[in-house]
């Protein structure tokens, strides 16, 4: 069996290509990224802060019915 077919592919250049391409994806991510955190900010505080406003109400309703 050829060991050398398999390896031929695997270059200088496709490795400089490669590392070009990973940065290029993390330049494109990270910039996305500082993009979208002020919203996703503001998803996380609605959604994982619901009990703030859930349960000052459920408070008020019970009292207000159990009157």
């Amino acid at each position: 069996m050829c060991y050398t077919c398999c390896f031929r592919f695997f270059t200088a250049y496709s490795f400089k290509k490669l590392k070009e391409s990973i940065l290029v994806y993390r330049e494109i991510v990270t910039v996305w990224s500082k993009g979208v955190s002020p919203y996703r900010a503001l998803v996380a505080t609605f959604i994982l802060g619901g009990g703030l406003f859930i349960i000052p109400i459920g408070i008020y309703l019970l009292h207000v019915y159990n009157s």
